[in-house]
């Protein structure tokens, strides 16, 4: 969980992470994702995506002298994880319905932010919160031509990510780490009957048996979501982590640690997924790894045969 002694990683009163005291420079994205079915499942009941959506503008001409201007290219990027929920029916077909309903929200949203300030942040709880009403609304429609499909839940764990920052939502115990000159922090919190047991002081080891039994999650007959909204503020050489929990069952955060700040996120993601089926791999198994780097800004400058001066 949040270390309550990291001043860089707590989140203030309204949801928000506070802003990384020293200045930053330009952050760049690298990516990579991996699922596997696992040991003892006959399907795949996790679905993920990755998008990068990218706004770039090029100088053709100008007089202006070189070096006094400099266009760099804009990007955005949404990591989704949702874990089919285990028991229920079609938790397959649950997973993949959220999935596509939110990279559908996006393809016909009228733009995407691709730039992010910490005053509008209850403006995107707003949006998160309106989205989730109609991605319900999906599930419910889906039922109602399908009843078998009554049962299906799945959870949802999306990043937004505009470097510096990242917008975080949960929806069950799908989860988001950070790990920050490594040390690893969990982001989000679980919704689980394991997680109220032990914020109301219950033993661990009685708690641990509830760790699967969700409190929240994305299905037909939920009267109202309660999703996490996190806003984190990155810096360079920091690895983003979403995760289905046949990561974090069965791998512990010190050898999840080790992976994230040896390797490059497709390493990464391929050494994490083999850790799992290693302890076991009795449960499907979902990784995306993202990794902050800073970069040089690109001077670019008009060709010989531009307008520049003529």
């Amino acid at each position: 969980m949040l270390n309550p002694d990291d001043d860089t990683l707590w989140p203030l009163a309204d949801g928000r992470l506070p802003l990384v005291p020293d200045a930053q420079p330009k952050l760049q994205v690298k990516v990579a994702s991996k699922t596997h079915v696992g040991k003892m499942r006959k399907r795949n009941e996790d679905h993920h995506a990755v998008i990068r959506r990218t706004r770039h503008a090029e100088m053709l001409s100008t007089n202006l002298p070189p070096g006094t201007w400099a266009f760099g290219t804009e990007e955005a990027y949404l990591l989704l994880v949702a874990d089919g929920v285990g028991g229920a029916a079609s938790g397959d077909q649950a997973s993949q319905l959220a999935v596509k309903t939110v990279l559908d929200l996006a393809e016909r949203a009228s733009s995407w932010v691709m730039k992010y300030h910490t005053s509008e942040f209850d403006a995107f709880r707003n949006r998160v919160e309106l989205y989730l009403e109609l991605i319900q609304r999906e599930f419910l429609e889906r039922a109602k031509r399908e009843p078998e499909l009554q049962s299906m839940g799945t959870t949802l764990t999306l990043a937004v990510v505009l470097p510096p920052h990242a917008l975080v939502v949960q929806i069950g115990d799908s989860r988001a780490y950070c790990l920050r000159d490594h040390k690893l922090q969990q982001i989000t919190r679980d919704q689980t009957l394991a997680q109220e047991m032990l914020d109301e002081g219950a033993d661990p080891a009685d708690a641990r048996q509830y760790s699967n039994v969700l409190t929240n999650s994305l299905r037909c007959d939920a009267t109202r979501l309660q999703a996490e909204v996190i806003h984190v503020e990155l810096q360079a050489d920091d690895r983003l982590l979403l995760c289905s929990d046949g990561l974090t069952d069965l791998v512990d955060d010190e050898a999840i640690a080790e992976v994230l700040a040896d390797c490059d996120p497709d390493t990464a993601c391929a050494q994490l997924v083999e850790r799992a089926l290693d302890a076991g791999g009795y449960d499907n198994v979902t990784v995306i790894v993202s990794a902050l780097e800073a970069c040089q800004t690109v001077h670019r400058e008009p060709g010989v045969g531009d307008a520049a001066g003529e």
